[in-house]
């Protein structure tokens, strides 16, 4: 799975039309957890981009 910002903006998109975290994780085939944690994100900082990684060089 490719964890593309335009995927996390779609899924940011059926949450705030009502559909609840376990009903997108479904419709996009990805786990609970991660539309949690992009609901989280944006919620958080205020956007849709993904952290940053600092173990990554």
């Amino acid at each position: 799975m490719i964890d593309s910002k335009e995927r996390r903006s779609e899924a940011l998109r059926e949450c705030d039309a009502g559909r609840g975290t376990r009903e997108v994780a479904a419709f996009f085939g990805v786990s609970e957890s991660w539309a949690r944690r992009v609901k989280q994100g944006r919620r958080e900082r205020g956007k849709v981009a993904l952290r940053a990684n600092p173990g990554v060089a």
